[in-house]
This record gives structure tokens, sequence and C-alpha cells, in this order.
């Protein structure tokens, strides 16, 4: 597939969307795929999914970020024939639960390179510097 979306809740998976997708994706968020970074999509199961004539089920997008209101497309869903597809808005505030961001202060306050390690993935660059900085000097203290 010419496009693969890096999905942030499953790092190292990608969803490839198929053709009618990624005329949506298009309609709602233009031709340049560079500026989907950040952007959401909600994906589901439709069973009536057809290629080659036989239903083999896919995925479908229900609702996507950066949308104001409801989107209608007339996509083609067989050899001319058109079907509508309507796509909610995600508010693009989302509330995640994921963890807080980093502080310098949790990296100063770490007594182990164990708790420093742990840190590292979740670190902005600046702070990965910081880790370094407090490895040596644990490392030069003991």
């Amino acid at each position: 597939q010419p496009v693969n979306l890096m999905l942030a809740e499953f790092p190292g998976k990608a969803f490839r969307p198929c053709k009618t997708v990624r005329r949506l994706l298009v309609q709602a968020w233009g031709k340049d795929a560079t500026q989907y970074t950040g952007r959401r999509l909600t994906l589901y199961n439709d069973r009536s999914v057809k290629w080659g004539g036989q239903q083999v089920g896919g995925v479908r997008v229900s609702a996507m970020s950066h949308i104001d209101k409801p989107l209608v497309a007339a996509l083609p869903e067989a050899r001319g024939k058109l079907s509508r597809f309507t796509v909610d808005p995600l508010p693009d505030d989302l509330v995640t639960d994921q963890a807080p961001a980093l502080t310098d202060a949790e990296i100063d306050a770490a007594k182990t390179t164990d708790e420093l390690r742990g840190m590292w993935s979740s670190a902005s660059s600046e702070q990965q510097d910081r880790i370094k900085a407090r490895v040596a000097e644990m490392s030069a203290a003991s």
C-alpha cells in the first residue's frame, strides 16, 4: 500500500488503508500524507466489505480528528457503484490516560541507573542529555 499510518497505540504496527479509505483520507485531510502526523482515526471492522466480488470484511473509518463536521463522501464500492460513507469528527483535544510528561526534577531525583533507564523512552532529547549526565554523575560517585 502506498500509505502506512503508524499506530500510536501499537508501536511498530502500521495501518495500511485500502483505496477507498485512502480516498476518504484525502477528502478529509488533503493529499499530503506528511500532514497526517498526530491526527487520529477510529477504525472498525466492517464485515460487508467486498473484494473481487466476495464479502471478505475489512477496516473502515468511523471518526477522524481535524474535521469540523461529519464528512459524507460518495466513494466507489464496486465498479460503477458508489456508496455513501459518513465519518464523524473526533475532538482534537483528546484526553488520554497516558502518563504525565517526564520532568527534570524526576531525573534529578532518580537514585539508580535502572530508574533512569526506565525514563529514557519518554524523555525528550534534552532530557536524554540530562539523563546521560546524571548517569555519569552516579558512576563518578561510586
